[in-house]
């Protein structure tokens, strides 16, 4: 676990985050779906420390695409969609994200997935990625720690909130 947390602060560092900050700075709306119940975990997290240390607030909608489908209606332009996916290959959010493109040209969509190539990252504005950890594996079931995910929310949180102070400046 502690080489993936390594690697996440490498891989952060890594990454250039000027014109999402900018986005997301411009952002009136922001709202999460996610893919899972350890993925409305992160989600919950994520929507506590934009609101707490950003004064961000979010909507953190339910992990159904039946509910997604009805944001059609009412996402607005430069309103940002933040997808949480373990896998990012659910055929139905993928070809649902495209139609929202479609009929909004101006939504940002933004992925956090594993570190991996996936489709949900190819239609996303900006994606980001964290590694999982593995603690136990049996016949039936996998054992994972998300720990890499919270550290990128952590270290996105940070960032953003030192790009606001430089834009003050």
């Amino acid at each position: 676990m502690v080489k993936n947390l390594r690697l996440e602060l490498s891989y952060f560092r890594a990454l250039d985050f000027e014109s999402f900050y900018s986005t997301l700075n411009q952002t009136e709306n922001i709202y999460i779906y996610t893919t899972g119940w350890q993925q409305a975990s992160i989600a919950s997290y994520l929507s506590n420390q934009l609101l707490v240390n950003v004064g961000k607030p979010t909507v953190v909608m339910p992990s159904a695409i039946s509910e997604l489908k009805m944001s059609k209606n009412w996402l607005q332009d430069h309103d940002q969609l933040i997808v949480i996916s373990f896998s990012g290959e659910d055929p139905d959010l993928c070809q649902l994200l495209d139609e929202l493109h479609l009929l909004n040209e101006h939504l940002t969509i933004t992925s956090l997935t594993t570190i991996k190539e996936s489709r949900l990252a190819s239609l996303s504005d900006y994606s980001l990625f964290f590694q999982p950890s593995l603690f136990h594996e049996n016949i039936s079931t996998k054992n994972w720690a998300f720990s890499p995910a919270y550290t990128m929310i952590d270290l996105l949180i940070n960032g953003y909130c030192e790009w606001l102070r430089k834009e003050d400046e």
